[in-house]
């Protein structure tokens, strides 16, 4: 009787059968027959494979269970299907030439499966494939299209240096959990799609060399790197980002302040400062490493993700997408700040900019500001005393001589009218500093609320601007 696959492939109905049969009686061929169920080893299994490659110019092997590890290397192969097949053991296509279409449709590699630097002239598809093992196809070369939809890489993949000439389909393919996924200086010559979550691990997508843009639908971009990578190439529609603080943010930034040990730089400064009081001495010698590490990284490294934040805000900003334009620009600004040790710590330009206003874009921000400066303005006019030189519509200021003097509502009006009126410059103020720490208050005055009310009006003007 033929194999009970010889309906379904075709390509083997004149194979015998093996002395082999299931449960239900069923035969099969050599090549459909279960893992040592085909009465002949492994070489001798294998041996047939290449030569029956050898002898035909389209080869079919779909449904073919191998029997263990099998060997392509160097070889060159027709057009070929290894359409749900089983790869049982390791597969190794390294260096493989392809000559022609190559199907490997729903094919289960249970083993790692090589195909670096491997050469697809025609198409490659390996749609549904599951590859439930260490994966690679390093520096491999792809003719044609290739398909990868809804394949699943239990493991990861790596793709680094692979060159996809052709169309690349991504839709649905599932990147797992087990091992980490590089698209490192892979190319992209006619676009490519990625559909669906797909990222479950760290993903490296660096310095991608993209000549026709690819697009991202729906995808998980928490873990996922972009250092070198010219990101205006992507399309990216409802993507999935990192938030933090009420915005979205690259994985990039948050590696750059994560430590080996899984703390955040947040975390691990709080710990330094608490460490601090509990001994200098025992700071010195326990803390100063981390200390190292969490103030003093690359800065080079903070300027490559402050140019993917730049990238992502031009990008936005020819679509005309003002939202997206201000989430980048404040990652933008962020890294700039943080990239520079005393920039950060000290109250540089970019650190008042980033507290008094959100670098402009939060108004909510800019305003509780602006109202605490009026505020302690307001305090401190009270504190070192003002004159009254106007005797009309106003009454005397009681003299401040304790904190509780300047809680009394009669004398915080007239201190409050006091800083309106130096802030708006009136030529006719109802009264003076008395002393000269009070007249260089006054200067600071009419510099710092006017700055801020802009910044206040220039942080709603980019909220609603769109």
């Amino acid at each position: 009787m033929p194999c009970c696959k010889a309906d379904l492939t075709g390509w083997c109905r004149n194979l015998p059968a093996v002395d082999y049969k299931d449960k239900e009686g069923n035969e099969y061929c050599l090549f459909h027959a279960p893992k040592n169920k085909k009465g002949i080893s492994l070489e001798e299994f294998n041996e047939l494979v290449f030569k029956k490659i050898e002898n035909e110019i389209d080869c079919d092997l779909s449904e073919t269970i191998f029997e263990g590890d099998i060997d392509f290397k160097d070889k060159t192969l027709p057009a070929i299907n290894f359409s749900q097949a089983y790869f049982s053991g390791e597969a190794f296509f390294m260096a493989t030439h392809f000559k022609g279409d190559a199907y490997f449709i729903g094919t289960l590699f249970g083993q790692n499966a090589n195909f670096s630097q491997a050469k697809f002239e025609g198409a490659a598809n390996f749609a549904l494939a599951q590859f439930e093992s260490s994966t690679r196809f390093w520096d491999a070369r792809f003719g044609g299209r290739s398909d990868f939809g809804v394949s699943n890489f239990s493991k990861g993949a790596d793709f680094s240096y692979a060159n996809f000439g052709g169309e690349a389909n991504f839709r649905g393919t599932a990147f797992g959990i087990g091992g980490n996924t590089v698209f490192y200086r892979a190319t992209f010559s006619r676009g490519a799609d990625f559909i669906g979550k797909t990222f479950y691990n760290e993903v490296v997508l660096s310095q991608l060399n993209i000549k026709e843009k690819i697009r991202f639908e729906g995808t998980d971009f928490t873990k996922v790197s972009f250092l070198h990578t010219d990101l205006r190439l992507i399309d990216f529609i409802n993507p999935i980002w990192r938030k933090k603080y009420g915005r979205n943010l690259l994985y990039d930034e948050i590696k750059l302040f994560k430590k080996s040990d899984g703390r955040d730089i947040e975390t691990k400064n709080k710990e330094i400062i608490k460490n601090i009081f509990h001994g200098l001495k025992r700071w010195v010698r326990k803390e100063f490493r981390g200390f190292q590490n969490n103030f003093f990284f690359d800065e080079e490294e903070s300027e490559n993700v402050e140019i993917l934040y730049r990238r992502l805000k031009q990008k936005y900003k020819e679509e005309h997408n003002e939202p997206e334009v201000s989430n980048w620009h404040y990652g933008e600004k962020e890294m700039f700040r943080k990239s520079n040790l005393w920039r950060r710590l000290l109250p540089s330009l970019s650190t008042l900019y980033w507290l008094s206003s959100g670098y402009g874009e939060r108004p909510v921000r800019a305003g509780i500001f602006l109202f605490l400066l009026i505020v302690s303005i307001t305090i401190l006019f009270g504190i070192v005393g003002i004159e009254q030189i106007s005797q009309v519509g106003v009454s005397e200021v009681v003299a401040i001589k304790k904190w509780s003097d300047i809680s009394n509502l009669d004398n915080f009006k007239h201190l409050l009218l006091n800083t309106l009126q130096q802030t708006t410059f009136d030529r006719n103020p109802d009264y003076i500093p008395k002393t000269l720490f009070g007249k260089y208050l006054k200067i600071f005055t009419q510099i710092s609320i006017p700055l801020q009310t802009a910044l206040f009006a220039f942080a709603i003007r980019n909220r609603f601007r769109r």
